[in-house]
């Protein structure tokens, strides 16, 4: 008498594959796929070393080492959104931008803009979940 595991089949059953096979009919979309992941990466890369290669020469009078200016201008930008988080600058910006609503022309956008800000860079409240505990003695 033989005994079979109960959930044994007859079939045997194969495991999905977790990486694909490649297939050269497919060769003109992996490589659009390749340029869509690469192509971001890369164009934010350069942005960021034109900029600060841009404002690390504004500095290169008074710093003479390279780099330098970078690290003083990173430091420059933390410092900046650091301040930004005092609420007299809350406040200001508050104030400035009740007043550009009532500008012609870029009432239009820059509110948009103040709203995505608060949005994107001001920390947002912890949701706090009740918890339910037994305490046995």
């Amino acid at each position: 008498m033989s005994v079979t595991p109960p959930n044994s089949s007859s079939k045997s059953t194969r495991r999905p594959r977790l990486t694909p096979h490649f297939k050269l009919r497919h060769t003109g979309e992996y490589l659009l796929r390749g340029i869509l992941v690469i192509a971001p990466v890369c164009i934010t890369v350069s942005f960021v070393y034109w900029v600060f290669s841009k404002l690390d020469s504004i500095l290169h009078p008074l710093v003479i080492a390279p780099g330098l200016g970078f690290l003083l201008l990173s430091a420059l930008v933390l410092v900046i959104g650091w301040i930004s988080t005092f609420y007299v600058v809350k406040r200001t910006f508050r104030i400035v931008s009740q007043e550009i609503e009532y500008t012609p022309g870029i009432s239009f956008m820059v509110p948009r803009y103040f709203r995505w800000v608060k949005a994107n860079t001001y920390p947002k409240p912890r949701r706090v979940k009740p918890l339910i505990g037994f305490i046995n003695g």
